[in-house]
């Protein structure tokens, strides 16, 4: 899923400081739920934050949601 500093998506899930593992962002940001991207992943250079598990797993049932929401 896509992450990004801009606020007002409808499908996001803001990113809180207390919900990183390690590192952190720059800016306030989010995780948008409505919008699947692919990475090759030998083009990652360094990672800069991990969120917590919690957090990956309501972004994964919203993402669920939306999948469901569109193909019944």
């Amino acid at each position: 899923m896509a992450v990004t500093s801009q606020s007002g998506h409808a499908a996001s899930i803001a990113i809180l400081p207390n919900l990183i593992e390690s590192g952190m962002l720059p800016k306030a940001s989010w995780i948008r739920t409505d919008k699947i991207v692919s990475l090759n992943q030998s083009l990652i250079v360094k990672t800069v934050a991990k969120i917590d598990e919690a957090l990956r797993l309501q972004a994964a049932r919203h993402l669920c949601v939306k999948l469901q929401e569109r193909y019944q």
